[in-house]
């Protein structure tokens, strides 16, 4: 279903447009939204009143002649002047960038998997710790485990953050201006 704003909308963009017979899902929204209808024939009602009022008349003849000397005598439209420097830093720092994300992503180190510790041995330990009463032993060996899940994803972080840091760096030796020699 077209909501009521969406519907005025239209009938206001493209009243012209259809006359007396609008779109099928305009049609189906105005059949049932009474004040859509309203609107409507509002915006008919406007149409025909201005239609009836409006005079169609010639414009005088001396008319046209004001309106072109006032276009010749105002200042001729310049455009906008572009600088063929700035042009050719803009396409000279696009290439750059181009070329040295695409040496980047060509000379990085391809990312391997890295061996998850025996998880079916894991997820037993895990299975036996918790079925049974908790001892200092057990104790001792849940404290194994948690530390055995955690330290993949701390190391993962680790390297995420390495990773980001030496990007950085290369981003900013590679795009930062060198000091001009004497």
């Amino acid at each position: 279903m077209m909501a009521c704003w969406i519907s005025r909308l239209w009938l206001i963009r493209h009243a012209d447009e259809y006359g007396a017979t609008p779109p099928a899902r305009l049609a189906r929204h105005l059949a049932g939204c009474a004040s859509c209808r309203a609107q409507r024939e509002m915006h008919r009602n406007l149409a025909t009143r201005l239609a009836a009022t409006a005079s169609h008349r010639e414009p005088p003849p001396f008319l046209a002649a004001r309106i072109v000397a006032a276009a010749r005598a105002a200042a001729p439209y310049r455009r906008p002047a572009v600088s063929v420097h700035r042009l050719r830093w803009t396409g000279a720092v696009m290439i750059a960038l181009t070329a040295g994300l695409s040496l980047w992503l060509a000379i990085r180190p391809a990312k391997t998997p890295r061996p998850v510790a025996a998880p079916l041995e894991l997820a037993a330990l895990v299975r036996e710790t918790i079925s049974r009463p908790m001892q200092l032993a057990d104790q001792q060996r849940l404290t194994m485990v948690t530390r055995s899940l955690a330290q993949p994803l701390e190391q993962e972080w680790q390297r995420i953050q390495a990773d980001a840091n030496g990007a950085w760096h290369t981003l900013a030796a590679d795009f930062t201006p060198s000091p001009a020699a004497p």
